[in-house]
């Protein structure tokens, strides 16, 4: 049935008023999608942040909490891994060249303990850094024979249980690109506190802007170099070599 016709099937069926109050409500709601992808993409173009924006409006702290407490870890985060050949060229690649001195690591969002288990042995200590308490509780049940892990629960904004310039490297995989925008550039700025002079921050994230069905936050490549630069660091590389899904970005950076 075309428009034309519904609208003269509801104007006989549901009246007047209802039949234009909803015509006025459908042009409305259109409307405000487009506007808001539309003022989504000019905070983008023009690194805009803050609690107020519209990127801060999706991928919430408290809708990641909900989202990864209900997540069954049984496979321990590995349903997101292609293939074992993948897994170990990251390794390889991205975690093996900054972690042959050991020293004090953080890894943000460790899931099931896909990449703990990778990092564990390479530290003297690893701190793991998540909202999601069932998270940090696979993870103490997995690992709990290992004694150079510390479990720390993120509040969404601050990491002041960390001592500043105490991290050697820093970690995050699959993680960020459910973060907003705003959430990262407060993570970015205590990254900066607690990393060391000659520390190594390695980030997976988005580099497009979203995706259509919502599994990607609102960050391009060109917006976490702003804020990695805004935040006083050095933005080294930024590669989409390993990343697992077309679009991805790995970004790695220092303390200037």
């Amino acid at each position: 049935m075309n428009r034309f016709l519904k609208f003269f099937k509801y104007l006989k069926e549901k009246g007047v008023l209802w039949t234009f109050r909803y015509v006025f409500y459908c042009i409305g709601k259109r409307w405000d999608n487009k506007l808001c992808k539309l003022l989504i993409k000019i905070e983008q173009k023009n690194y805009i942040v803050g609690d107020w924006t519209l990127n801060a409006q999706k991928f919430t702290r408290a809708q990641n909490i909900s989202a990864w407490n209900r997540w069954d870890w049984s496979e321990k985060g590995e349903e997101w891994t292609i293939d074992e050949k993948w897994k170990k060229e990251l390794i390889t690649k991205m975690i093996m060249p900054y972690t042959k001195n050991k020293g004090t690591f953080l890894e943000i969002g460790p899931g099931g303990g896909r990449w703990t288990e990778v990092l564990q042995p390479l530290a003297n200590k690893l701190f793991l850094v998540d909202i999601s308490e069932k998270c940090l509780s696979v993870c103490k049940d997995r690992f709990k024979h290992c004694k150079n892990i510390e479990y720390c629960l993120y509040d969404g904004r601050h990491l002041n249980f960390i001592k500043e310039n105490s991290i050697d490297f820093i970690w995050s995989y699959d993680v960020f690109v459910h973060i907003n925008p705003t959430d990262m550039d407060y993570l970015l700025r205590y990254f900066k506190k607690i990393i060391k002079k000659d520390g190594v921050a390695i980030i997976h994230h988005s580099g497009v802007g979203g995706r259509e069905d919502g599994q990607r936050s609102d960050m391009t490549k060109e917006f976490f170099a702003y804020l990695v630069e805004k935040n006083g660091m050095r933005l080294i590389s930024q590669s989409k070599e390993y990343v697992h899904f077309p679009g991805d970005v790995i970004s790695v950076f220092s303390p200037v």
